[in-house]
């Protein structure tokens, strides 16, 4: 899994860290992910808007004695994870006890061929900003009642996400996706 970077701890090493401040009687699950979200949307072949978002968090669920606390940060250093995990812990002393509360087993899975597509990452904006016209010309010339188009958007992101429990783990994926739009407009 390619997250992290220079001095950044990959989505695993959070959730491995947080399993890693469990204690004894304690079960705990890590669940990260990160991501990045990118959103082109024209009309009359000019750029309305271009977004980018990143996003990346870790959530902890702590089971004590039957109790379940949670606690979440964004982008937490391998050290606010310790202080993650002890807020859920925390938290779980709030919590009524129930003797079904407890985490599942963590297991692999096979990966998905074809889920994340690493060239998807390297696309350049002024690409996505071509591509999006084009939809937007294609829709235009489809039919000779379609004058114009109310906006069309083409939009990817790609998601990554570790999981890491005292039952199992960790695991990780990653995932990319692309959608477009066009809203046509039809006069006749």
């Amino acid at each position: 899994m390619t997250d992290g970077g220079a001095g950044v701890p990959s989505l695993t090493d959070l959730c491995v860290r947080a399993v890693e401040a469990a204690r004894s009687g304690e079960d705990v699950e890590a669940y990260a992910s990160g991501g990045r979200h990118v959103d082109v949307r024209v009309r009359a072949a000019q750029v309305e808007s271009l977004t980018s978002a990143e996003t990346r968090g870790v959530g902890v669920r702590a089971v004590i004695d039957g109790r379940v606390g949670y606690a979440y940060a964004a982008d937490p250093t391998l050290d606010e994870v310790d202080a993650l995990v002890e807020s859920a812990r925390q938290s779980a002393g709030f919590a009524e006890p129930d003797e079904f509360n407890v985490l599942p087993e963590v297991e692999p899975a096979e990966p998905l061929p074809g889920l994340y597509r690493e060239a998807q990452e390297r696309v350049p904006a002024e690409r996505r900003v071509s591509t999006a016209i084009e939809f937007e010309r294609a829709a235009v010339s489809a039919h000779p009642d379609v004058r114009n188009v109310r906006a069309a958007s083409l939009a990817d992101a790609v998601s990554r996400v570790a999981i890491a429990s005292t039952r199992g783990g960790p695991v990780s994926y990653e995932r990319t996706d692309c959608w477009a739009s066009v809203s046509a407009i039809c006069r006749r």
